[in-house]
């Protein structure tokens, strides 16, 4: 019997990871180990030598072990797995891929195709039978999946029924069971509705220049206001703002100028207008040209800002020095929006964060831009160029109250979400909502759970709409009809909850 000759011993791989001191493909270190001598491993005292055997078997101490199994087999019981959390573990995991053991997988069958109750009570309609139709669900109840599909069935229905719960105490939350009608000028729209911190006051800013203050604890069976200001004679009241404190409020209107007033309608001070023939936006004392909104501060009473048709928002500080023969002071604060190539471009909304660390712009090219109070003031910290449709108005912005997500309202018929950590996208979009004004307004419930906006209309045609929706799950929670004019200004007032 001739012995045949011994399978060549497979060469070892070299783990060169242990060989610090030399390239993979050193050429010296190869032919030394090809010879089977000495391999130099490191330097001085400590250094080391290795040979062809040591690397053998630091090879083989170093050598992956095959792993043919996750679980041990038998570990789980598959038939009884009720108590497990997720999606069936599929058999090749639990026995191995090679096992005898795995069993005929159904999990991967859509419930629905083995049962569905709709079916069994046609089936019960249509046959005489029982015993049949016992048999089809014995065969059911044997594979367990007429219990879980019913046992989903039901869960489905406990999370309609507590959907349609939602929805009717957020509808009950609407205050909406008593109407008072407040008669500012006849044939006059409003544009701007604001109440004081205390809920005792009211100003609204009418398209005819006036603006007029509203005490509800004085008011009678023919409600009247107990002061009427005209603001700037020839120009249209755009916005009107409370300070924190409730001891002023601002008024700005389609002139260069914005006016303080106390809360007594006493003209306070008034804001100084910029030079038109400066080209240097850093040496004009005030908007150069007319405003489009304005709002005071949330936490310090003596700062507000206003936004232009300049391409600025601009903070102002009523304590500051007053300049000029009319005491007029002098902004703080110019923040630039960023445009192409610079232009020029209109600032039609502003609004601060509700903790007065954010000022944010809305453009009239469809884009939404945010400084920080604490950092540059002519670069936006950040830029959403496509918030809306390009080149139309955003009418109006607000915070909620963890000043990160937020609302904007497009003249494109849109409400949208946003999440100031990921601006790219929003995180929902409210569509069909017309708005023909450029200061369309919304509000937010005093828990944060409902937001509400108005939709416009062409006069005499249809009744515009005051639209409640959810901010859980962004649904409309209720409609209604308002008027025959469209709805510009809304407002929602934490301590009286109207």
């Amino acid at each position: 019997m001739v012995d045949e000759d011994p399978e060549p011993e497979p060469k070892p791989l070299v783990d060169f990871a242990y060989i610090d001191n030399y390239e993979q493909d050193d050429p010296d270190i190869l032919d030394l180990y090809e010879k089977n001598e000495k391999i130099p491993f490191g330097f001085g005292k400590k250094g080391k030598t290795l040979n062809k055997e040591i690397i053998r078997d630091i090879n083989k101490s170093h050598k992956r072990p095959e792993l043919k199994h996750f679980f041990v087999p038998y570990d789980i019981d598959v038939k009884n797995d009720k108590d497990l959390i997720g999606p069936p573990i599929p058999k090749n995991f639990i026995y191995g891929k090679d096992s005898d053991d795995i069993e005929e997988d159904y999990s991967s069958v859509p419930k629905k195709e083995y049962i569905e109750e709709k079916k069994i009570k046609k089936l019960k309609e249509e046959s005489k039978d029982d015993d049949e139709v016992n048999d089809v669900i014995k065969s059911h109840k044997e594979t367990g999946y007429l219990e879980d599909y019913r046992s989903d069935s039901n869960e489905d229905m406990q999370s309609d029924e507590e959907e349609e719960d939602n929805a009717a105490s957020l509808e009950a939350k609407i205050p909406i069971s008593h109407i008072v009608e407040l008669t500012h000028t006849p044939n006059k729209a409003i544009n701007s509705l604001d109440i004081d911190r205390s809920g005792n006051r009211m100003v609204s800013g009418s398209i005819d220049g006036t603006v007029k203050i509203w005490d509800f604890n004085n008011l009678t069976r023919k409600p009247a206001a107990f002061q009427t200001i005209e603001v700037c004679e020839g120009y249209p009241v755009l916005t009107c703002s409370w300070a924190p404190s409730g001891g002023f409020f601002l008024a700005a209107t389609g002139d260069c100028q914005a006016k303080v007033y106390d809360r007594d309608g006493n003209f306070e001070i008034g804001c100084l207008k910029g030079d038109n023939y400066l080209h240097d936006i850093n040496n004009t004392k005030g908007h150069t040209y007319p405003l489009t909104d304005g709002h005071f501060h949330p936490k310090e009473k003596n700062l507000f800002i206003t936004s232009s048709r300049d391409s600025t928002i601009r903070e102002w500080d009523i304590y500051s020095k007053p300049m000029g023969i009319d005491q007029e002071i002098m902004q703080t604060t110019i923040l630039r929006a960023r445009t192409f190539k610079n232009h020029k471009i209109c600032v039609n909304s502003c609004a601060y964060s509700n903790d007065g660390s954010i000022i944010v712009g809305g453009i009239n090219d469809g884009s939404l831009q945010f400084w920080y109070r604490r950092a540059s003031q002519w670069k936006p910290d950040i830029h959403i160029p496509d918030a809306h449709a390009k080149d139309s108005e955003i009418t109006s912005v607000k915070f909620f109250d963890d000043n990160i997500r937020f609302l904007s309202r497009g003249a494109d018929s849109t409400m949208r979400m946003w999440d100031l950590r990921r601006p790219k996208k929003p995180l929902f979009t409210w569509e069909d909502l017309p708005s023909f004004t450029v200061n369309t307004g919304m509000t937010i419930s005093p828990d944060e759970s409902i937001i509400a906006t108005g939709t416009s209309v062409k006069r005499g045609h249809e009744n515009s709409q005051m639209v409640f929706y959810s901010s859980y799950n962004y649904e409309k929670i209720k409609q209604i009809p308002v008027c025959t004019n469209s709805v510009v200004s809304l407002v929602w007032n934490d301590k009286i909850n109207q």
